[in-house]
């Protein structure tokens, strides 16, 4: 999954980001084992943009959790196969300059379905 942002005023620091999937059948307990990022100067697989921190390699798991919320099909369902955990990824040295960039991410976990991402 990627998603596009903007940067705008001061450089940032940054320590971590935070995404939120699930993995279908899991119970409150999270059964992610991993998180894979890269920050993009620009859209994936477009000319020109280049991955100017992180890969596709390095787990950054710093911690995951469950966020007592869960993903339903249905309005007023009671479903409980689907909750939704924060993953939080590390990025140690991780300083961006104002403008634009995209970040790419993809998660691992021990179940069969999925993960899942929202966003």
């Amino acid at each position: 999954m990627a998603d596009d942002f903007m940067i705008t005023g001061e450089v940032w620091s940054v320590s971590n980001i935070e995404f939120f999937s699930y993995q279908t059948g899991s119970t409150t307990t999270s059964t992610f084992t991993g998180v894979y990022v890269q920050i993009w100067n620009g859209q994936p697989g477009t000319p020109g943009a280049t991955v100017i921190w992180g890969d596709q390699t390095t787990n950054r798991l710093a911690s995951t959790n469950w966020t007592n919320i869960y993903r339903v099909q249905t309005i007023g369902a009671s479903q409980t196969t689907r909750p939704i955990m924060k993953i939080v990824a590390s990025t140690p040295g991780l300083t961006l300059n104002p403008g634009p960039y995209w970040v790419q991410f993809s998660a691992s976990g021990t179940l069969a379905s999925g993960p899942w991402h929202l966003r």
